[in-house]
Order: structure tokens, then sequence, then C-alpha cells
């Protein structure tokens, strides 16, 4: 893997340490702004940083880039991501979209992991109770647009937005609940926000 130039380098830890001043990523712009060098020259710079592995970005995303490798450090230091608690209100694609974001969640390392994105909301219901997931809880989500059979996905189905054990059957998917007095779904095609990878609950001790 060839090393970075200055230029590289310098944008490299400008993203660094701006993320961990605004607990999010600076744009495309905001970088051009601070170098005062082009949109295009940042992109290629953004570009020649992924495929040396020191960042990722998520496509058509904002605010999406995010440190692999920071060159500031000298030693190792747990990863902890800032990972956005969305309120998914409108059914659109872009569920990471800075108009669902409501706060954030700092969330270490080996419950997530830096070349991933995830998000995280608040479960609505008891559907999912026989997996241990109930509602008030916090589902931690691997941010993507598939899933396996048997994982639990975050999915829209009839406009909503639900947790489910997601399959895939002939001519048909199948969302199944994990609660006997909640239906499974079955449907032709749904949309995928991403995949199940951690629970967070709160415990409130009564008087």
């Amino acid at each position: 893997m060839k090393g970075l130039t200055e230029r590289q380098r310098e944008i490299l830890d400008f993203i660094a340490q701006f993320c961990e001043d605004n607990s999010y990523s600076p744009t495309v712009r905001e970088i051009g702004l601070h170098f005062k060098i082009s949109i295009r020259a940042v992109q290629d710079h953004i570009i020649a940083l992924q495929k040396k592995g020191y960042i990722v970005q998520t496509q058509h995303v904002s605010r999406s880039i995010r440190i692999i490798k920071d060159l500031r450090q000298k030693e190792h230091i747990l990863f902890v991501d800032k990972v956005p608690l969305v309120e998914v209100k409108d059914i659109t694609r872009n569920v990471l979209a800075e108009e669902n974001v409501s706060g954030y969640i700092n969330i270490p390392e080996p419950f997530v992991r830096s070349e991933k994105k995830y998000f995280a909301f608040k479960v609505q219901d008891d559907s999912m109770k026989g997996a241990g997931i109930l509602a008030g809880d916090i589902a931690v989500v691997e941010y993507c647009e598939s899933a396996e059979n048997g994982q639990i996905a975050v999915v829209v189905h009839d406009n909503r937005v639900c947790l489910r054990k997601y399959f895939e059957e002939d001519f048909r998917i199948r969302l199944q609940s994990e609660n006997p007095e909640v239906q499974s779904v079955f449907c032709q095609n749904v949309v995928i926000y991403g995949i199940l990878v951690s629970i967070i609950r709160t415990y409130v001790k009564n008087d």
C-alpha cells in the first residue's frame, strides 16, 4: 500500500479532528473551504484515502466519512462510534438523512466496527419479544440494503418501519415476528435498512 502525500495526510488529520470536535464528519464542501481547493480536488483526495485504507464513506449519504486509521494516534485506542439515533417517520431509503437524526449514542468496539456504518432507533412494540427485544429497547443496526435468511432486519412494509426476522422463500418474502400474538407477514418485496447487531436496554428501578 502506497503512503500518503502531504496533502492527503493534512486532509486525513483535518477529518479526524473535525469528527472528534463535532461528533460527525465534515462535508466535501467544508473540506474544500478549509484547504481552499475545489470540490473535485477534495473528492479525488477522498477516493485516494479510501483506496489506501484510511477512511470509508457511504455513497450518497451526507457526512458519512469515517476514519479507519488515525495517524495522529501512536497507540491503539478503543474505537468508539457516535451512532446516530434516528426517528424514522417518513418512508425513505435515506434513513440517515439529517432530518431523521435526533441525537447520538457512543458505542465502543467490539459492538461496532470502524469499517461499518450504523444507526440506532427505539423499538416501538413487542413483536420480537421472543428474541429478547422489547418495546423501549434501543436497536443498534448495521446500515445495509440486504439481509440473509434468519437475520433480524429493519425493513419497510406497508409504509411502516418494522424489525423482523427476514426469510426469502419461493416467490415471496417472510417477515417473521417472535411473538405469537403478532402474525408474520408475507410479501413480494421490501426495502431493507439494515441488520440488527445489538440491543441497548435501560432498567428503571421502581421504588
